[in-house]
């Protein structure tokens, strides 16, 4: 039987591929997850279980700005300081509302790979304040 975590696993992927398939994103579509979809990836990033992600690449991360700052910041949270996650590739992303608020924390996975999207300046310092600190990180490649 499938556990909750696992069925939240298939949700998110699922999510992603029919997502991309069908209405792939461009630079500035509109938001394609909801505060109820980072909720759930947020549960599923910080109760890990003993699983190991080797590689977590979601393509074209739009949020929309009147999207609940706290659930957006926790996702963060989760997603960046996920000790689980071993590479993570954020192509197209829109992080221009990356929190700088949100450490101390420490980049948790051994490669960060974002590439082709939208930071804020505010949000680059956070990146590379996350990426100090951290034990676990030998790649970082933004482009």
């Amino acid at each position: 039987m499938a556990s909750a975590h696992d069925l939240v696993h298939v949700a998110i992927c699922s999510f992603v591929i029919v997502a991309h398939q069908s209405r792939p994103q461009a630079l500035g579509s509109p938001p394609n997850f909801t505060t109820v979809d980072l909720a759930h990836a947020t549960q599923w990033l910080t109760t890990s279980g003993g699983r190991l992600v080797k590689r977590f690449a979601l393509p074209a991360l739009w949020l929309a700005p009147e999207m609940d700052s706290d659930v957006r910041d926790a996702f963060f949270t989760a997603l960046l300081s996920c000790s689980t996650l071993k590479t993570l590739e954020m192509h197209r992303w829109n992080l221009t509302q990356l929190n700088p608020s949100i450490h101390p924390i420490a980049l948790g996975m051994r490669t960060f790979d974002p590439y082709e999207g939208m930071i804020s300046s505010a949000g680059l310092v956070t990146l590379a304040r996350a990426g100090h600190p951290s034990t676990a990180l030998r790649r970082l490649g933004i482009r």
